[in-house]
């Protein structure tokens, strides 16, 4: 339930720039690919990272963003007892937050350095059988490469940390991301 809402705020933040006028601001909706080092108190291996994230700029400099996502390890072993096969474990990392984005404004328009702090809710869920949330934060860094003849649609490549408690541990995760972001409602 918790993620539909997060959708639908993503939505209303990525649709509402593209109804604005130019002097609002705009707004963005992108995709994320990319890998987290658990942290050595979970299960401390690399995992696989999606994320959805869109955002809305009050300013030149300042944009307010909801990111949506996970993070997957999939570990199987193999036992030599006699009546067990295989021992599969999934952990699965599930996260939303709020970001508040700072973004540089160099001499060049075309690329665009961010840095980002956050607060939301972080799942660790064990093989489909556990599950703890608690709340979590989240500190990054990254660039906007803005292409194309409009300069609506950009590479991005994000390095991340997100600090979470679940099962009464205070794990550290981190993450590296390449993903695409197109700009919605007036050009930058």
């Amino acid at each position: 339930m918790e993620a539909r809402a997060w959708l639908g705020a993503l939505v209303f933040l990525a649709a509402t720039p593209a109804l604005a006028t130019v002097s609002q601001g705009n707004g963005e909706l992108g995709l994320d690919f990319g890998a987290t080092e658990f942290d050595p108190d979970t299960t401390g291996h690399t995992g696989v990272r999606v994320a959805l994230r869109g955002g809305y700029h009050f300013s030149r400099f300042f944009e307010l963003e909801g990111l949506i996502g996970t993070s997957i390890y999939f570990e199987s072993s193999q036992f030599e007892f006699p009546n067990v096969k295989d021992l599969h474990r999934v952990f699965d990392l599930t996260y939303s937050f709020v970001n508040g984005v700072f973004n540089f404004r160099p001499h060049n328009d075309r690329i665009v350095p961010y840095v980002y702090a956050g607060i939301g809710s972080a799942t660790l869920n064990l093989s489909r059988s556990f599950e703890d949330r608690s709340t979590a934060t989240a500190l990054g860094a990254g660039c906007r490469f803005f292409g194309g003849e409009d300069e609506q649609v950009a590479f991005r490549i994000d390095l991340s940390v997100m600090a979470a408690d679940n099962f009464n541990v205070d794990a550290t995760h981190k993450s590296l991301t390449l993903g695409f972001t197109h700009r919605l409602g007036a050009r930058r």
